[in-house]
């Protein structure tokens, strides 16, 4: 059952008020007529909804305790006035409230008034609470992701983009092109432009390799709401694929290596000595010392071993 704070500083207002909800099921926990007590009520009780009249006794009005109260709760506030002037209004609007009703209140209004507000403030709930999950599960990810209106006018940014690009408050995703962004044949990229939507762009930034994909956002109408870019740094993808054909060029060059020292191995059918590329005739030793590209080591093979033992 919703709990409903009534503050009102006309009692018999107060009470009637009480009884319509009452008859519809609404628990209401109290009927104050001060702001002060509005205050220490709210933040004591934790009422569903108020209902507040602006003009109230004591030193501060409803619209005063409103604020208060909105500092420490989130709770959807009625405002009850006997007539709204544009004064009162720009200053109650500072407290959010959900709507305006004129005394005397008509039943049904207030009844529907209240029920939507409820409504709305529940679908709020929920949709803040999904909101600040998936910011958390965004923000915590390796990859940067950068959230844009429809204009590029950067709306949320997560720590990893952060890292990447340093500040990004009050950026628009087009001034991230003055940061030096250039793809991998070293043109700067100048625009959004440059990007192909829905494709994967790869571009260097300072001293590293990014990879980022833009894609649209589009509303429950069917609407272009936004962008949204995710920034993968494969700095490391790069560097290690960068060592591996280092690796596979000097494997190259040592398999050539070989190769020629197998076209030009001559050896003597009678003494055993190698024939060298100066077609001079060496002892196998000698042969494979003077070749740089052959590691020598020496040890006595099995039989010497016998023979030397002995």
């Amino acid at each position: 059952m919703h709990k409903i704070l009534i503050v009102e500083d006309e009692f018999i207002i107060g009470f009637g008020i009480q009884h319509i909800l009452e008859k519809n099921n609404y628990e209401i926990c109290g009927i104050y007529s001060k702001g002060e007590e509005a205050i220490q009520k709210a933040l004591s009780l934790k009422p569903s909804l108020i209902l507040m009249d602006i003009n109230l006794a004591g030193e501060i009005d409803g619209i005063e305790a409103s604020e208060e109260i909105k500092k420490h709760l989130d709770i959807p506030i009625i405002f009850l006035t006997s007539y709204v002037d544009n004064i009162t209004v720009t200053r109650a609007k500072k407290s959010e409230p959900f709507a305006y009703l004129v005394k005397p209140v008509d039943s049904k209004e207030l009844l529907i008034t209240i029920e939507m507000a409820l409504y709305k403030h529940e679908m709020q709930k929920l949709i803040n609470e999904k909101e600040n999950w998936f910011k958390s599960v965004l923000k915590h990810l390796s990859d940067g992701v950068i959230a844009t209106f429809n204009d590029f006018r950067i709306k949320f940014f997560n720590d990893a983009a952060t890292e990447i690009f340093s500040n990004l408050s009050d950026l628009h995703f087009n001034n991230i092109f003055d940061l030096n962004i250039y793809n991998y044949d070293s043109i700067k990229l100048i625009s959004i432009d440059d990007f192909i939507l829905n494709q994967t762009k790869n571009v260097k930034f300072n001293n590293k390799f990014l990879e980022i994909t833009a894609n649209k956002i589009i509303n429950d109408k069917f609407e272009l709401a936004g962008y949204v870019f995710v920034i993968k740094d494969i700095s490391q993808k790069i560097q290690l694929e960068n060592e591996k054909e280092q690796n596979l060029s000097q494997l190259r060059q040592a398999l050539n290596e070989i190769q020629k020292l197998s076209d030009q191995l001559t050896i003597c059918s009678s003494c055993q000595k190698f024939k060298d590329e100066n077609n001079q005739w060496l002892k196998p030793i000698d042969y494979f010392i003077n070749n740089k590209n052959i590691q020598i080591s020496q040890e006595l093979c099995p039989n010497c071993q016998k023979t030397n033992s002995k």
